[in-house]
């Protein structure tokens, strides 16, 4: 869906809905309908998983990433009628390798949409 919507307005927050990365992982693994898990990234560092429907779609890393365990929640929302992307990450992994993550992914983010306009809420 990012690349479907690239001027859609980005909005990063902390709440994924679960109380961990891990938390997140075990109820979407037990989800009828969710999709397949795909080895992605460098040295195979994170997988994909997608919600049934395939409107929120989440990035796990794996044990080889060192902000490992670690969530983010991509998804889209409607608020006084504009259409935001949502970006929601939960990083549950050191300090240091968790903001490294996050900057990693919005950098990455940002080269995939290059027109997003980034909102910090």
């Amino acid at each position: 869906m990012i690349a479907l919507l690239p001027a859609m307005p980005v909005m990063a927050q902390d709440d994924i809905g679960y109380a961990s990365a891990l938390d997140a992982l075990a109820a979407l693994r037990a989800m009828p309908g969710a999709g397949t898990l795909s080895l992605s990234g460098a040295n195979n560092t994170f997988f994909l998983i997608t919600e049934p429907g395939g409107a929120v779609t989440w990035r796990f890393t794996t044990e080889t990433d060192p902000a490992h365990p670690a969530a983010i929640r991509m998804s889209t929302e409607t608020r006084d009628g504009q259409r935001f992307r949502l970006l929601r990450f939960r990083c549950d992994g050191a300090e240091a390798a968790c903001a490294q993550l996050i900057q990693n992914f919005t950098a990455e983010d940002a080269r995939l949409n290059p027109r997003a306009q980034r909102l910090k809420e």
